[in-house]
């Protein structure tokens, strides 16, 4: 059987302030390490911003290294658009995966500000809402599961202990939420350290929101694949 493997968090600069590496560079780490394709999900909060007062430059920006990834990637590898997502009322951040260009073009201005209860009441069939690192930070905690599709279990960026233990341990007392594994890569030493394996390709959003809906995957953890609990 042949197992596609997808990380489902990268950044790339100069999007995510943190980010060091180019679409470019990422995309070539990536292939060089066999994968088949990975999800850009760059950070949008409040300090993205910059003082930018128009929408539409600050909204093609954060799409810029999405469409350069798109026309860069070759044939087999797949560069998914993604978002991680921090409410102006929490330190908690959302990875948002499924979500159209339209949609954000026309509404994402309104996003920062609604708050993840209201957010998930006007986007739940539209996108996945899945909790990124959950326990990274005193000041981070599980969110209400009643406002989550999934929650990201294992995080394996190196420079942050992301408890990922507390994490699984908290969602096996959780039933029905959706799994993930990403990397959180920013720069070369994150790449590469974890995923999602699928015996299915993606070659789109849809396709993806599709598959974690169904389970249709395996954590990549520590180097091996991983049951879903």
């Amino acid at each position: 059987m042949q197992r596609y493997c997808y990380d489902l968090h990268t950044h790339t600069a100069p999007v995510s302030p943190c980010g060091r590496l180019s679409v470019r560079e990422l995309i070539a780490q990536y292939r060089a390490l066999r994968y088949d394709g990975i999800v850009l999900t760059d950070h949008f909060r409040t300090d993205f911003w910059n003082g930018e007062g128009d929408w539409n430059a600050c909204a093609e920006r954060f799409l810029a290294p999405w469409r350069e990834g798109c026309a860069l990637a070759l044939e087999g590898f797949w560069v998914g658009r993604g978002m991680e997502i921090r409410f102006d009322d929490s330190p908690n951040d959302f990875l948002l995966y499924g979500w159209s260009t339209e949609l954000f073009l026309a509404e994402g201005h309104n996003w920062l500000t609604m708050g993840l209860e209201n957010f998930f009441a006007q986007y739940h069939e539209q996108m996945l809402i899945i909790q990124a690192h959950p326990n990274r930070w005193d000041s981070t905690h599980p969110a209400d599961r009643r406002w989550l599709h999934g929650v990201e279990v294992y995080n394996t960026n190196p420079r942050h202990d992301s408890h990922n233990e507390v994490t699984m341990a908290w969602v096996k007392e959780t039933t029905g939420l959706i799994l993930t594994a990403g990397s959180d890569s920013h720069c070369t030493e994150d790449v590469g350290r974890t995923g999602i394996l699928t015996d299915r390709p993606l070659r789109s959003e849809a396709e993806l929101a599709a598959l974690l809906c169904a389970g249709n995957y395996r954590l990549l953890m520590e180097g091996g694949s991983h049951a879903l609990p």
